[in-house]
Order: C-alpha cells, then structure tokens, then sequence
C-alpha cells in the first residue's frame, strides 16, 4: 500500500535499510492487538467538528492506512491532520463524496502512548435536521511498524449525530 511505500522511501532517504533501521517494530511485551476507534460524535448544522480516529497503545506504529466513509449529505471531510502521536508523519489524504482515505509514515514507530492518531475534521450540512444521524466507518484500515510489516488491530466505528 502507500504507507508501505512511504516507509520503505523515508527509510532509503535515512540511509537506512528496511531490514537494519532498529527500534521499536513490537517485540518485548507489547500486545499484538490494538484497537482502532472512532467515538459517537455530535454537532450544529453549519458547524465544523474534529473527530479524532484513536488507538490503544500506539508503540512501534510508524505506518497508518485508513479509509473512512460517511453519509455526504450530512458531512463533509474538509482535511486529516496529525496529533501529538503522530507530530512529524507525512500525510497523505484523498477526500471524495463520503469518502475520506488517510495514508500516513514516519521513519520510526510511535515510542509509547494512546491517544489520537489523526484528526479529521468535517462540515455540518447547513440543512441537516437535528436527530440525522450516519455511521462513522472504517471501512479500510492497516497499521505497520518501521519495517512495514502489518500491525494486528480490532476497530470501532463511531456514529454522527446532527444535534
């Protein structure tokens, strides 16, 4: 995928091979399994809300792809933008009708923490009624170490509520 191609680039330009960059692509005591998750959301027609795209324990993460969808009558993806997690990724995004697609790299993995990963940010239609709702929905999603190597993960999808 990108991300991966990403990785395997900024690794280049470092001087680095993917198989010698060292550092924390799991191992030790890390859980394999994380959780990617998107929590309910509310807003005003005609305001602007971020919704954060959070993870449990976010160590050796160094790639993310993610693709998430929407109801475009509500919403509209106006950017994607990285958080304190995530300072100094590249970032990739294709915003189109209901459809949001994230590819984010750094050379190294995330040392430790939870939190957001990236911050999406939406426009209320002016003309939604309060009590519309949508799915929030990750419909694609991987997460890679600085070796690309994939990074087992569950998801949680969220909902929109015009409020």
């Amino acid at each position: 995928m990108l991300t991966q191609r990403l990785i395997a680039g900024m690794a280049v330009v470092l001087g680095c091979t993917l198989a010698g960059c060292g550092g924390g692509g799991g191992g030790g005591t890390e859980p394999t399994t994380r959780s990617l998750a998107i929590a309910d959301q509310t807003a005003s027609p005609g305001s602007s809300i971020t919704v954060p795209v959070t993870v449990s324990n976010a160590a050796g993460i160094a790639g993310i792809d993610i693709t998430l969808t929407y109801n475009p009558s509500l919403l509209t993806a106006t950017d994607a933008a990285t958080t304190t997690l995530t300072s100094g990724f590249l970032v990739q995004k294709n915003i189109t009708s209901g459809q949001i697609q994230i590819s984010m790299a750094n050379a190294t993995g995330i040392a430790s923490g939870s939190g957001a990963l990236v911050n999406i940010t939406f426009s209320v239609s002016s003309g939604a009624t309060s009590g519309q709702s949508c799915p929030l929905t990750i419909t694609s999603h991987s997460l890679y170490d600085q070796n690309a190597a994939a990074i087992a993960h569950q998801v949680q999808n969220g909902v929109f509520t015009v409020g």
